[in-house]
């Protein structure tokens, strides 16, 4: 039981340390594909406290409906499909689509 303990003791200690760490930056890589012509070009990111963009959400401001995202039927989907009764099979589709 002592030896379970010291074994204890010694991971908490190591969890400790690692947790104590000073340095809290994030390395940040830009990569960029434009118009311009950058094809997953690496840029250099925005200095601190530059502003180069901003983004506003207007959750109450509606431009168009999403009446969905799409999808496709793989030949295994389309196989199971196959496996239920003709009218489930309508029900999904018409689910589906």
């Amino acid at each position: 039981m002592k030896h379970l303990k010291s074994i204890f003791l010694a991971l908490l200690l190591i969890v400790m340390s690692s947790c104590n760490s000073l340095d809290n930056s994030l390395a940040v890589e830009v990569v960029e594909t434009s118009a311009g012509g950058n094809q997953l070009a690496t840029i250099s990111p925005a200095e601190e406290g530059e502003v180069t963009d901003n983004i506003k959400l207007l959750p109450e401001e509606k431009f168009q409906t999403i009446t969905g995202f799409g999808g496709s039927f793989t030949e295994a989907s389309a196989y199971l499909l196959n496996q239920v009764s003709p009218a489930n099979r309508q029900k999904v589709l018409e689910a589906y689509f």
